[in-house]
């Protein structure tokens, strides 16, 4: 791989939905291609903020993440004007763990964090994130949860609450996130993650030949 190409890694979700900032950095940008795969595997998908599981706010973090990005993307024609592409891996619902009237919750009575509150991403906060990059999603759909494991019995409630109702908009607002049709890829188990990373960055690689 050119040394040319360097990434950085952040996560979602390391901190509590109620205070700022819920981006969390795992490796600045880099060429050094082994220390970014060490870096990797130090990557804990569910850190559980306030001991409960959750606290993903995309349109926070990708805010923050945008601060970090260039005023402007690049035509990759040089190193100081890079071509930039920012991949999204989610699965493009939005978890809180502050009441809001606004949006369906669940209370977890005496759980820290007590509700959880969900909504669809938002895709408007893609847009300004745009001018300075490229945006690439890979879309990690929820599997339905059935009582008793058993679709006889139907959704299991939390299911039914906080994610079903978002079924349809989710891929719709994921789809709208990305810079064009080619950069939105659906993965659902481990082995098309991957295919879908790799999807992804050949076509960054062969960008000045994407078309919207």
């Amino acid at each position: 791989m050119s040394a040319r190409v360097q990434f950085a890694i952040y996560t979602m979700g390391a901190g509590d939905s109620s205070g700022a900032n819920l981006l969390k950095q795992v490796s600045g940008l880099s060429n050094n291609y082994s220390g970014l795969l060490s870096s990797v595997t130090n990557i804990d998908l569910e850190p559980g903020a306030q001991g409960v599981i959750g606290d993903t706010d995309i349109e926070d973090a990708m805010t923050a993440l945008q601060a970090k990005l260039p005023s402007t993307n690049g035509s990759g024609a040089t190193q100081a004007n890079a071509l930039n592409f920012v991949f999204i891996v989610t699965d493009g619902l939005d978890d809180f763990d502050t009441y809001n009237y606004n949006l369906p919750c669940l209370n977890n009575g005496p759980l820290p964090g007590g509700y959880r509150c969900t909504q669809a991403l938002n895709d408007s906060v893609c847009t300004s994130m745009k001018v300075s990059a490229n945006i690439g999603v890979i879309y990690t759909p929820y599997l339905p949860l059935y009582n008793y494991n058993n679709s006889s019995y139907g959704y299991y409630v939390s299911y039914q609450d906080l994610v079903a109702q978002y079924a349809s908009t989710i891929p719709a607002n994921l789809q709208a996130c990305a810079t064009n049709s080619s950069l939105y890829i659906s993965a659902s188990d481990g082995p098309t993650l991957v295919s879908a990373m790799m999807t992804l960055f050949g076509r960054a690689m062969n960008s000045p030949y994407l078309k919207s």
